[in-house]
């Protein structure tokens, strides 16, 4: 096991209890394409923070978050549905598609390729600034001209389209770059 894999392995959940003095730990792990083949997917790395789940529901793989006080650093929740929520971090796609239980804790992307859930059913363009979603807690949406910086969460790495005629379903996981403004290193 490396030393980015001494709390826990990438794409799973632990019961919080079992390693509360890692919380707030981070960690790189490499851009892979699948958990399973570890097949390296852009040569770039993924930083990560070993959180815990503070939310009164699973939190789903990516799915936007933001700590639950602003200096704790290690109990999360999903971004509010609000204009301007603070994104701390996306729940790793690693995880199981049952996401993490209450309480567990798991690895959060904190900078770094992953994947982020999409809020409004548009097709995400390669290269799309996001922002948290306003509408749907947890998810992102595309960012307007407007948009200040520290808004942002960050880009979409591949597009994501409908087939044609159709809708892009919400929720629908797509490659992109979490890249918010630099509180996430406190």
């Amino acid at each position: 096991m490396d030393a980015a894999n001494a709390i826990a392995e990438r794409g799973t959940t632990h019961v919080a209890t079992k390693l509360p003095g890692n919380l707030g730990i981070v960690r790189k792990f490499d851009d892979v394409a699948t958990l399973t083949s570890k097949t390296k997917r852009s040569g770039r790395e993924v930083f990560m923070r070993w959180v815990k789940n503070g939310h009164s529901t699973v939190l789903l793989p990516g799915t936007i978050c933001a700590y639950k006080t602003l200096l704790s650093g290690h109990t999360v929740v999903p971004t509010a549905a609000v204009a301007a929520s603070r994104s701390d971090g996306v729940v790793d796609w690693t995880i199981p598609t049952a996401g993490v239980p209450v309480g567990d804790g798991f690895w959060m992307i904190v900078g770094g390729p992953c994947k982020f859930l999409n809020d409004n059913g548009g097709a995400l363009a390669e290269f799309d600034r996001v922002i948290a979603s306003a509408a749907v807690a947890g998810m992102v949406k595309i960012a307007h001209a407007t948009t200040v910086s520290y808004d942002l969460v960050g880009w979409v790495e591949e597009a994501v389209a409908a087939a044609a005629g159709a809708t892009l379903a919400q929720g629908v996981l797509g490659w992109g770059v979490f890249a918010p403004p630099l509180h996430n290193f406190h």
